[in-house]
C-alpha cells in the first residue's frame, strides 16, 4: 500500500495558542508528513492574508483545505439568508487555496 500521510494544522494551531498561524512556519516543518491539511477556523476570517502568508512562507505541501464546520449548518438551513452566509463562508475558506 502506498498511502500518503497528511497532518492537519489543527494538531498545531488551537485556542490555547490563540490560533497562531505562525506555528505553521515554526512547527510544521518538523513534522514528518507527506503534506498538510489547512484547517480553517472562524478566527482566520479576520486574518486571511496572514494565514496565506504563513502557508506560503512554510514552503510545505498543502493539498487539502478542511473547511470550517459551521458552513454545513448554514448550507443545510431552510433560511435563504443562512444559505447565503454559508456560501460566503465557503468562498472565504476556499480563497485560502
Amino acid at each position: 500500500m502506498n498511502n500518503k500521510i497528511y497532518c492537519s494544522t489543527g494538531c498545531v494551531i488551537a485556542p490555547d495558542n490563540l490560533w497562531n498561524e505562525e506555528l505553521i512556519c515554526e512547527v510544521c516543518p518538523h513534522i514528518n508528513a507527506d503534506g498538510f491539511e489547512l484547517m480553517t477556523v472562524k478566527p482566520f476570517y479576520e486574518k486571511l492574508l496572514k494565514v496565506v502568508s504563513a502557508v506560503e512562507r512554510s514552503g510545505l505541501f498543502f493539498p487539502i483545505i478542511h473547511l470550517e464546520k459551521d458552513i454545513a449548518v448554514y448550507l443545510a438551513s431552510d433560511e435563504k439568508e443562512e444559505i447565503k452566509r454559508g456560501i460566503e463562508l465557503f468562498d472565504i475558506c476556499c480563497s485560502l487555496g
